[in-house]
């Protein structure tokens, strides 16, 4: 039988502390750990809801290449949008084979919300 699986997506950005103010400010985030060399921050860690994303910045060619799909209820995903509209952040009514909120950060990064089936 096989254990559960533990995962957290990298989230390429190219500044983590601004991205980290960002999924924390306007998403509802909080802050996990960070880790910094010389002072500067490369990593932070963010979670809301068990949803866990690690925003680094050492891959700085590949940010903004991230999709996130977080599942919830029709009725949580539209509180999220209209939370996340009042906080400042974009959400754009999207689609793919089914409607759903999008949620970009600075970086391009996307977070997915599906909605049910038309």
């Amino acid at each position: 039988m096989a254990k559960r699986w533990y995962s957290r997506p990298l989230v390429f950005v190219r500044d983590a502390e601004a991205a980290a103010d960002f999924y924390t400010g306007k998403l509802g985030f909080r802050e996990s750990w960070r880790y910094a060399e010389d002072g500067k921050v490369l990593i932070v860690q963010v979670a809301r809801n068990g949803c866990e994303l690690i925003l680094t910045q050492q891959w700085p060619k590949a940010a903004g290449t991230a999709v996130i799909f977080i599942s919830i209820d029709e009725a949580e995903v539209r509180e999220l949008a209209a939370e996340f509209t009042y906080a400042g952040a974009t959400v754009e009514d999207g689609r793919w084979g089914y409607p759903m909120k999008v949620v970009m950060d600075p970086d391009g990064n996307q977070l997915w919300f599906p909605l049910p089936a038309d």
